[in-house]
């Protein structure tokens, strides 16, 4: 198997239930990183392309992308609380994930503004920008409504990440290091995207458009 990022999990077919184990993709803990071909990661990224996510004309900032991350984290970690129905397990440890991961980026993010000399990150401030994240994703009731919601979600940092990446180059102010960061980010999270396309979204292309928003001290 020539597959650049073949990633395998034998299974006894005759013990093994997605609905009770967790689906094959989710292995048990430490979770195997998700590592995407480049074809795979070039279609999540047409995906993102056209997917219906507000753009920003201007303004995108690492407070913002601060924001959202926080949010999404919020997202998935109540999705996670919240998941229901037959496929209650699985859809569990999938949401426990996304949440898991999620807060390595975060950490990071912050300590990259403070080390950029940014004004200072205010709590207040944060939670607003998560709770506007959250509330432009939707309200879900049902597990495949979550799903879709911790999608749009997802969808919406990955477009972020490319509008903060534009501003910082843009201002001749992308450093290695910040240009590392923003692309790791990104590759977070368009693995976020591989997961939850894995799991199957049905409304997730339907769904009203997440707004992305800046703030101006960011």
């Amino acid at each position: 198997m020539d597959d650049e990022t073949s990633r395998v999990l034998w299974h006894t077919p005759t013990e093994y239930d997605a609905l009770r184990h967790g689906p094959p993709y989710l292995p048990g803990m430490p979770y195997q990183p998700v590592v995407l071909s480049s074809k795979q990661r070039s279609d999540i990224k047409a995906f993102v392309k056209s997917a219906k996510v507000a753009a920003v004309p201007e303004g995108a900032s690492m407070t913002s992308l601060l924001g959202a991350l926080q949010g999404a984290a919020l997202l998935h970690q109540t999705h996670h609380w919240s998941t229901k129905g037959r496929a209650f397990y699985a859809d569990h440890l999938l949401f426990e994930r996304l949440y898991n991961e999620s807060l390595e980026f975060i950490d990071q993010v912050a300590e990259r503004m403070v080390g950029l000399g940014k004004p200072a990150i205010l709590a207040h401030v944060q939670a607003s920008l998560a709770l506007t994240f959250v509330q432009q994703c939707g309200q879900p009731s049902t597990p495949d409504e979550m799903v879709s919601s911790s999608l749009r979600g997802e969808l919406a940092i990955l477009r972020l990440v490319g509008l903060v990446i534009a501003a910082f180059d843009s201002a001749d102010a992308l450093t290695h290091g910040t240009s590392n960061l923003l692309e790791g980010v990104a590759d977070k999270h368009e693995g976020f995207v591989y997961l939850l396309q894995q799991r199957g979204t049905p409304e997730a292309l339907t769904a009203p458009p997440v707004a992305i928003y800046s703030y101006n001290r960011g």
